[in-house]
């Protein structure tokens, strides 16, 4: 294993002391330089990476992209360069930037049966180096060409996916995933020699090599639905952020077709219903937190597509008085929800990954990188795994989210930052699938307005309320008499999924009072952070 990558590993403080910050007394106009840098992510050894390049000097954007690309090596069921994400981009004294380079639809009438959309990372990546970049792209790209020629060590969790991927995936990626007609075991040696060249064409070459090169060429070969004028006409939103206030803070999200607004007006309303007069290990927490993500996403699906193709009033809906509105229309009791799901689109749960970097300058990054589904579409050329995006259109003719060719499709995905008069002080996401906004909401709820820590906001057991039906799915076990109150209210207790459902969080906070970096990585993901100060 490369020695570098355990260099921060094996000095990470452990002995942290957890306790919460005072965000009250929280000073930062008068600041030139941020206390220190960080990293938090899915994979320790990505956060290994990215701390090196802050170490050395690179910035948050540099140590983005890198810890990008490594992602997509350590973890390829998760991400990679045959999907897109979106990053925030909070250089302190400054406004936030979004950048969506997620997956869009090809010039095609018809929804392609294969769901694959337009991948936008490698583009994605290059578009945020031009802009903030201060290391060459290709230094950044050498820590994922060395994993994926080194190999990595194969975690529990990819082993896992792997099992359960067996008939999913395709048989060109057979060899080395499931050598002997099995899953790769947990600590073997993962080698990705196809990857490995890839990603060195594209270190030689640039995005041409997979937009209009040998890459795209293969990718059009093998998709027979993606041709080389999508992929030559494939662009990146650089957009604003969608905004809003919470306990105080100035929240920073994920735009449309991503999934800040259904973020946003959660927080909302849960300060709008007092909802820390309840403690959060009781019934009403887990009903109101159920209820309020309910309401934000029967609000989204209705209204929310890709905002080039339908006309959005964000200034209307993301005012207080909107969220307001909303609360007020909430019921706590369970009840079967007639709501139309032809609405919807497809998206999975449990996938994804999201990481937050903070460099001495202050600059944030929050970013969320996805295939959609795990290992996405299954289709796997030139070494990775092609995205199955197109899975989340609506099959309703009259949904905002109802695919069109070039359309980008929602999404929950919601990397998000909390700034203080335009300093970043809060980055946050989660992975999750449509549980993204349930998770995000009871962890911020927690740190914010119960004052947590941010690491046991995190490691709480949380609850998801199902869109449809009255049934909450929870973490770990209730006691006799939450169950009981949950029940009588008649909902239906599911507590059968395992931890990856309900997301993994990750977050850092630059603490001005402290002159220190605080953080939390999701234990459910094997997740780690870092920081110096």
């Amino acid at each position: 294993m490369i020695a570098v990558l355990l260099l921060f590993i094996n000095s990470l403080d452990t002995d942290q002391e957890r306790q919460a910050t005072d965000y009250d007394a929280l000073e930062v106009e008068s600041q030139k330089k941020s206390p220190g840098f960080g990293v938090a992510t899915d994979n320790p050894e990505a956060t290994a990476i990215g701390m090196d390049i802050l170490n050395q000097g690179g910035n948050a954007i540099d140590a983005a992209i890198a810890v990008s690309y490594s992602l997509g090596v350590l973890e390829p069921q998760a991400s990679g360069i045959g999907g897109g994400g979106v990053m925030l981009v909070h250089p302190a004294g400054e406004s936030p930037v979004a950048y969506d380079y997620r997956e869009v639809a090809p010039d095609q009438e018809e929804i392609p049966d294969s769901r694959i959309g337009v991948p936008g990372f490698v583009l994605g990546m290059d578009t945020v180096h031009e802009e903030y970049g201060s290391w060459s792209m290709n230094r950044l790209l050498d820590p994922a060409i060395q994993l994926a020629g080194d190999g990595v060590e194969v975690s529990y969790s990819l082993h896992s996916h792997l099992q359960n991927a067996y008939n999913y995936i395709e048989p060109e990626a057979a060899e080395q995933f499931y050598p002997n007609e099995r899953a790769i075991d947990v600590g073997d040696t993962l080698k990705q020699e196809d990857l490995q060249e890839t990603l060195k064409l594209i270190q030689e070459e640039g995005p041409s090599a997979f937009y209009s090169g040998k890459i795209g060429d293969n990718i059009a070969l093998h998709t027979n639905s993606i041709d080389r004028h999508d992929l030559a006409n494939y662009n990146v939103d650089v957009v604003e952020p969608v905004q809003a206030t919470f306990a105080d803070f100035e929240v920073y999200a994920a735009p449309p077709p991503a999934g800040g607004t259904m973020l946003l007006h959660s927080l909302q309303m849960a300060e709008e219903l007092s909802i820390d007069r309840w403690s959060d290990q009781s019934p009403e927490f887990m009903k109101w937190t159920g209820a309020i993500t309910r309401k934000a996403y029967q609000d989204r699906v209705q209204m929310i597509g890709d905002p080039r193709f339908v006309d959005i009033p964000l200034n209307e809906i993301l005012e207080e008085e909107y969220a307001e509105d909303l609360a007020n229309d909430i019921s706590l009791k369970a009840e079967d929800e007639e709501f139309p799901t032809d609405l919807e689109g497809g998206e999975k749960d449990g996938n994804t990954t999201h990481f937050v970097i903070v460099d001495q300058d202050g600059t944030m990054v929050s970013a969320t990188n996805t295939l959609s589904s795990f290992f996405g579409s299954g289709k796997y050329v030139d070494g990775f795994f092609l995205n199955n995006q197109l899975d989340n259109f609506s099959v309703s003719a009259t949904s905002p989210n109802r695919y069109e060719p070039n359309k980008r499709p929602i999404s929950y995905i919601s990397p998000t930052i909390l700034a203080k008069d335009d300093y970043p002080i809060i980055g946050i996401g989660s992975s999750g699938g449509r549980r993204i906004t349930s998770t995000l909401t009871q962890v911020l709820v927690r740190h914010l307005m119960f004052e947590q820590p941010i690491e046991e906001a995190i490691e709480e057991n949380r609850s998801y309320y199902d869109l449809h039906n009255p049934t909450i799915q929870i973490e770990g076990r209730l006691s006799t008499s939450v169950s009981e109150s949950l029940e009588e209210d008649g909902y239906t207790i599911d507590n059968s999924r395992n931890a990856v459902h309900f997301g993994a969080v990750q977050s850092l906070i630059v603490d001005y009072n402290e002159n220190t970096i605080k953080g939390g990585a999701d234990p459910r993901r094997y997740g780690e952070w870092d920081s110096r100060s």
